[in-house]
């Protein structure tokens, strides 16, 4: 489940063309770290609004593909955060064990089963884990989106590699 697509060396003539570029990478990965489509839909459409709302002020064009990928990463967290807080306050009220109607169709056992442990990793190591192999990025470039140097993304990555290891073979 590797992609191999990367971003255009060159700035991005124009927003539409950028969105044409990025749009679906960035939702893969907002689908990956949110775990919800329409939420990802959400995150990578406020990525866009931003940077269309400061497209005459971007410091350097060529950026504009990393800078929508911290702000997707950002959005992310922002809404585990909103989630966390909503399922603090609604635990009493709705059962734990409600899933959609449609979560058999979306998902396979296997990729239930991976998606749990990859949830279950402190959340650094969970977006490192999928930004390296899900998005097939360099930890050099993982690191500026999570703004974290390249040696903490890789130690991050093989500690959740290793956890991952040990949680299969459990």
């Amino acid at each position: 489940m590797v992609t191999t697509e990367r971003e255009p060396v060159g700035p991005p003539a124009s927003i539409e063309q950028l969105y044409q570029e990025a749009y679906l990478p960035l939702l893969r990965l907002a689908v990956l770290l949110t775990g919800d489509r329409s939420v990802a839909e959400d995150c990578v459409q406020e990525a866009f609004v931003s940077i269309w709302r400061r497209a005459d002020g971007l410091r350097e064009p060529r950026a504009a593909h990393a800078y929508l990928r911290t702000a997707v990463v950002n959005a992310s967290r922002t809404t585990h955060r909103r989630r966390r807080t909503v399922r603090r306050h609604l635990r009493a009220l709705v059962p734990d064990d409600v899933r959609p109607a449609d979560d058999d169709l979306l998902r396979t056992e296997r990729d239930a089963i991976l998606r749990a442990a990859v949830d279950a990793l402190p959340r650094r190591q969970r977006e490192v884990v999928i930004l390296r192999y899900w998005q097939d990025l360099p930890y050099a470039e993982i690191g500026a989106a999570l703004g974290i140097s390249e040696g903490s993304a890789r130690s991050n990555a093989s500690r959740a590699l290793s956890h991952l290891q040990l949680s299969w073979e459990a």
